[in-house]
C-alpha cells in the first residue's frame, strides 16, 4: 500500500487485495462491537437477583418457623427476604 502504483496488470490484483483487507478489517470491527455488546449484557445480567433453589429455601423457612406452624401463602419475594 505504501509503494507507488506499478504499471501493468498488477493494479487490479492490488485493488482486490486492498478490498479483501478492508473487508477483513470491517469484519474485525463488527466482531469487536459484538463482543463489547455481549460484555455489557453480561454485566447487566450479573446485577440481576438469582432465583435459587426454591425447595431448599422453603424448607429453611419451615425449620425457622418451628414445628406445628404452617406456611399458608408465601411468595418468592417473601422467601427471599427471610434469608
Amino acid at each position: 500500500m505504501l509503494l507507488p502504483p506499478q504499471r501493468g496488470g498488477r493494479a487490479g490484483q492490488r485493488d482486490r487485495s486492498r478490498q479483501e483487507l478492508i473487508d477483513k478489517l470491517l469484519e474485525y470491527k463488527r466482531y469487536k462491537e459484538a463482543a463489547a455488546t455481549l460484555a455489557e449484557m453480561e454485566a447487566i445480567r450479573h446485577l440481576m437477583v438469582r432465583r435459587g433453589n426454591l425447595q431448599k429455601e422453603l424448607s429453611h423457612i419451615g425449620e425457622e418457623s418451628g414445628e406445628g406452624t404452617e406456611i399458608q401463602a408465601i411468595t418468592l419475594f417473601q422467601a427471599d427476604e427471610d434469608l
